[in-house]
C-alpha cells in the first residue's frame, strides 16, 4: 500500500468528519425519538425558551454526547488506524510520559488564564467596517446563540447534573477534540509543513474556527497553541487531554460554585486580572514554555524494552 499524499490525507479526514457528522445526526434523531420522544430540531429551538424543562436539557446533553462522539472520536480513530496500519496508539502518541509533563501542562493552563481572559476582551471589541456590517451581525448572532446554548446546557449544574456536565464538557470534549485536532490533524500538517510553529498555529486556528465563535477566536486559538506545543514537548497526547480537561472542568465547577452561592466569581464573564496579573501571566507562560522546550528530551519512555521519543 502506497502512502497517501498530504492532500489525500486532508480529504480523507474531511470526508470522515462530514460523513460521521451526518451519521451522528441520523443516530441522534433516532435515539432522541426512542429515549426522549423528541426530535433534535425541537431541542435546538428550545435554546431560546427561558422556561425550558429539565427533560429537554437532558435531551440536549444526550444529543451533544452522541454528536461529539461521531464527529471527532470515530473519524480520528479510523484515520489513525488506517494511516498507521493499525498501530493507532503509537500514531496518536497515546503512550506514557513522565509525570512532570502532566504537572507542567496543568500549571500552564492556570498561569495562562489571565492572558486568555484579556485576549477574550480584545476579541469582543473587534468591529467591522460598515460595508461588512452584515458579516459582523452574523457573527454576533452566532455568539449570542452559543452563549444561550452554554447557559441552557449548564442551567442545572449541581449534584448529579454537575457530574454529567463534567463528563460531557470536561472529559468527552477533551478526549474527542484532542484525538481529532492534536492526535490526527496536527500530525497530518507536520508531515507537510516542516516549521513546527506554523503547524501548531494552523492547527490552533482550525481548532478555534470549527467552534464557529468569531468573538472567541483569539483566546481559543491561544489555548489551541498551548495544547499543540504541549503535545510536542511531552510527546504524549495524554498531556493536552489533561490540560483540556482541566480547562473545561474548572469552568464547569466554578459555574456550579457561583450558582450555589459559594463563590462570587462568575466564570461566564471575562474577568480582567489587571495589568499586573497580565504581565505576570505573560512572563510566567513564556518562562514555562522555555523551560519545557529545553527539558523535553526527558520525555523518552520505555515500553517492552524499546525507547519511544
Amino acid at each position: 500500500m502506497h502512502p497517501k499524499s498530504f492532500l489525500q490525507n486532508i480529504i480523507r479526514l474531511l470526508l470522515l468528519f462530514i460523513g460521521f457528522n451526518i451519521i451522528g445526526s441520523i443516530v441522534t434523531f433516532i435515539l432522541l425519538r426512542s429515549f426522549f420522544n423528541v426530535d433534535g430540531l425541537t431541542v435546538l429551538k428550545s435554546i431560546n425558551d427561558v422556561n425550558v424543562d429539565s427533560g429537554t436539557i437532558n435531551a440536549l446533553k444526550f444529543m451533544q454526547f452522541i454528536q461529539v462522539f461521531f464527529s471527532f472520536v470515530i473519524p480520528a480513530h479510523l484515520f489513525a488506524r488506517s494511516h498507521s496500519f493499525h498501530n493507532t496508539i503509537d500514531y496518536l502518541r497515546l503512550h506514557p510520559t513522565p509525570w512532570k509533563h502532566f504537572a507542567l501542562g496543568a500549571i500552564l493552563i492556570i498561569i495562562i488564564s489571565p492572558l486568555v481572559s484579556y485576549t477574550s476582551i480584545l476579541n469582543e471589541q473587534i468591529s467591522f467596517p460598515s460595508f461588512l456590517s452584515n458579516v459582523e451581525q452574523y457573527f454576533k448572532n452566532q455568539q449570542i446563540q452559543s452563549e444561550k446554548f452554554a447557559t441552557m446546557f449548564l442551567r442545572d449544574n449541581t449534584g448529579k447534573d454537575l457530574i454529567i456536565n463534567i463528563f460531557i464538557v470536561g472529559l468527552l470534549a477533551a478526549v474527542s477534540e484532542e484525538l481529532f485536532f492534536r492526535g490526527v490533524l496536527q500530525n497530518i500538517l507536520s508531515e507537510k509543513i516542516y516549521n513546527i510553529h506554523v503547524v501548531v498555529f494552523t492547527c490552533a486556528i482550525l481548532f478555534s474556527a470549527l467552534h464557529q465563535e468569531f468573538y472567541a477566536l483569539i483566546p481559543r486559538t491561544l489555548l489551541g497553541m498551548a495544547l499543540g506545543y504541549a503535545y510536542i514537548f511531552s510527546k504524549s497526547l495524554w498531556v493536552p487531554i489533561l490540560m483540556h480537561f482541566v480547562n473545561n472542568t474548572t469552568a464547569v465547577v466554578l459555574d456550579s460554585l457561583y450558582k450555589q452561592g459559594y463563590s462570587n466569581f462568575n466564570p461566564n464573564t471575562n474577568e480582567y486580572f489587571g495589568s499586573i496579573g497580565l504581565i505576570i501571566s505573560l512572563i510566567a507562560t513564556i518562562a514555562l514554555f522555555w523551560y519545557w522546550k529545553n527539558n523535553r528530551k526527558s520525555s523518552v519512555v520505555f515500553i517492552n524494552g524499546e525507547g519511544l521519543d
